[in-house]
């Protein structure tokens, strides 16, 4: 199997942008931990995360976390937000 080692971007620690009600810490969060519920029960992967709560983790520190775990694939889960409505991409 392979070690995955998720990490999602903003948290108490970085909060990221907010806007019409919606904030990055939370939603980088719930994406890490619907991913992680994804691949925790496929054989192929043993997966971690940074973090599993609003806490957070020091930017500088999820690189090092990772590396605890000896992962072979370190994802990094970040949005932006933008208040035009014209942006997309």
């Amino acid at each position: 199997s392979s070690d995955v080692c998720s990490s999602d971007l903003h948290s108490k620690v970085s909060t990221g942008s907010a806007g019409n009600g919606i904030k990055e810490e939370e939603y980088t969060l719930e994406i890490g931990k619907l991913l992680y519920n994804m691949m925790k029960n496929d054989s192929r992967f043993e997966v971690h995360l940074t973090r599993s709560s609003p806490a957070g983790v020091a930017n500088s520190k999820r690189p090092q976390i990772s590396n605890k775990f000896n992962s072979d694939c370190f994802l990094s889960i970040h949005l932006n937000f933008w208040e035009s409505p014209s942006a997309h991409g």
